[in-house]
């Protein structure tokens, strides 16, 4: 019985050998973040691809992953060495996370300069700024038009996200070109108890 068992564990651990050397992801590696696919994910980082590459919009792959729910494709590429204070450049919302131009809105949002912890902020992805946060992501770092994390997630009227941010020591006087500070992005979003907050 024990020599049938054996048996059986060794095949086990073959056919798992097998299917890991057999295994080819469908997409790209920039795919493979934006859909999530924590599979494929692992499989180019372990085959050494740069985890701080760019896509052909300029969007760094720490960025593509903020703006998802998972925390953890974030959390991979942060442990591969990802730049978690890369900066997107001067690029369209829309080129980054549509796969189609069928698809795309047609007033796109620039993403000018954002780093990943302004971009999870804004979307409320909570983990994804505590991870970053951890991993040594500038809480002040601002956007191409002065956006901070605060603000961003001020705006969108995220509250644990601005707690969170604020007990890492987010500047509440910040200021985007535009002249609004955090609380006047809480206060234009009728945010009250994140105005109260930042008050």
């Amino acid at each position: 019985m024990k020599r049938i068992l054996y048996f059986t564990t060794a095949a086990a651990i073959l056919f798992a050998l097998n299917a890991c050397n057999t295994y080819k992801p469908r997409l790209t590696f920039e795919q493979s973040v934006n859909h999530s696919d924590n599979q494929a994910v692992a499989y180019y980082i372990a085959k050494g691809q740069d985890v701080n590459q760019k896509n052909e919009e300029g969007v760094p792959l720490i960025v593509i992953a903020a703006y998802q729910a998972d925390p953890e494709i974030v959390n991979k590429l942060i442990k591969a060495g990802a730049d978690v204070n890369a900066k997107t450049d001067d690029k369209t919302l829309a080129n980054l996370y549509f796969d189609d131009a069928a698809n795309k809105p047609t007033n796109p949002v620039k993403l000018e300069g954002f780093t990943a912890l302004i971009v999870a902020s804004a979307q409320g992805n909570l983990e994804n700024v505590k991870a970053l946060l951890a991993a040594g992501a500038d809480v002040n770092a601002v956007s191409a038009k002065d956006i901070s994390a605060l603000i961003a997630a001020s705006g969108q009227g995220h509250l644990e996200i601005v707690k969170t941010l604020l007990e890492a020591g987010a500047d509440k006087n910040q200021k985007t070109k535009f002249g609004f500070t955090a609380l006047k992005a809480a206060e234009q979003g009728q945010f009250t108890e994140i105005a109260g907050l930042l008050q």
